[in-house]
Parts: C-alpha cells; sequence; structure tokens
C-alpha cells in the first residue's frame, strides 16, 4: 500500500504511465539463433595454442566437423551420414596406463569377449607417426567398429579413437586411418 500512495502522490502523467505499464496488451519474449561463428574445423595449430600438450600436427579430412568434446578428450569431431556418424575423438592419458588396457577397454565397449594377449596381437600393429611409432587399432563386433591410434609421447599416451557403425566404417574409415598415418610430432612435442 505505502508504493500506490507514493505512485498517486507523483505528478498525474508519470502515474498514469507507471500504472499502465504493466497492463495492455501481451508482449512477445522473441529467441533468436544466431549462426555459429566458427564453421572451420580448429586447426592442429590453434588447439595446441590452446592445450600447449598436444604434440601432433594434422590435417583434418575436408568431410569431417568439429563435434562436442567429451570428458576425456581434448578434441572431437565427427563424420558420415546423419544417424550414423562416426565419431572421432583426441585423448591424452599417463603412459603407465597400458597399450593392452586400452585394446581390452575397447573390446569391452563393443561387447567382445576379452583374450589373452597373444590372442589380442591380431587386433593391432605398428605405424610410424613421425618419429615415433604407434600402435593401430582395429577392432569390430557385428555392428561396430572401433579404429585408433595410441602413441607415446613425452611420458603420454595419446589416442586417437573412431567408433562407427559397420556401416560407416566402410564409407569412412580409410579417411581415419590417412589421418593418423599422415600425423607428425611438432617441435614442442619433441
Amino acid at each position: 500500500m505505502k508504493r500506490l500512495s507514493r505512485i498517486f502522490r507523483l505528478p498525474g502523467g508519470i502515474a498514469v504511465c507507471m500504472l499502465g505499464a504493466g497492463c495492455g496488451a501481451d508482449y512477445e519474449i522473441r529467441t533468436y539463433v544466431a549462426p555459429r561463428e566458427n564453421k572451420d574445423v580448429v586447426s592442429s595449430e590453434a588447439l595446441r595454442s590452446q592445450f600447449p600438450g598436444i604434440p601432433f600436427k594434422w590435417k583434418v579430412p575436408d568431410t569431417w566437423r568439429i563435434a562436442e568434446n567429451d570428458q576425456f578428450s581434448v578434441s572431437a569431431w565427427e563424420t558420415g551420414p546423419a544417424g550414423m556418424e562416426a565419431r572421432i575423438t583426441l585423448s591424452k592419458l599417463d603412459a603407465a596406463a597400458g597399450l593392452m588396457q586400452q585394446v581390452i577397454r575397447w573390446r569391452t565397449q563393443l561387447n567382445l569377449k576379452t583374450e589373452t594377449e597373444e590372442e589380442l596381437a591380431g587386433s593391432y600393429r605398428e605405424i610410424t607417426v613421425g618419429k615415433s611409432t604407434g600402435t593401430f587399432v582395429d577392432i569390430s563386433n557385428d555392428t561396430e567398429t572401433i579404429l585408433g591410434l595410441i602413441v607415446s609421447v613425452n611420458e603420454t599416451m595419446w589416442i586417437f579413437k573412431y567408433r562407427a557403425p559397420n556401416a560407416t566404417t566402410k564409407q569412412t574409415g580409410d579417411s581415419f586411418q590417412k589421418f593418423v598415418e599422415g600425423l607428425e610430432v611438432a617441435d614442442s612435442g619433441q
């Protein structure tokens, strides 16, 4: 009540305006969607400046799109047809995490039985990554494939992981393999 009595003490025109401000036609709340400013794929140089520990240089295939990171990834991309996308991530772990533990974890993600180390040997092969040696992993079940590159640089295990439905892997899996084969270890990683 005290508030209303103050309003009525104001000169007539101002009081009428203040009372009428909350009344009348309903006003519509408008929302806008702004287009994404950065449609370009983030370059390895831009990521290395943001995350100084990334020891690689790369060229991302034109068909890859930036994707949201998860709690483990430093960078993420996607490729392939809508609803059947391949997800590609770059993550890092302490080198002590171990290659075989990673292979076993990926097999578990695909609901494959964990095998002995000798039996798992057919799931991976060594490849050259700049002046380093990496391990290329290829695991699949009836519906999905995981491809990966695991390479240790400066006591850190870097993991490039590709996961997709098998049909998408037939279309885009080669682009992942060419991507990891084209990686270079940057000067800051030496």
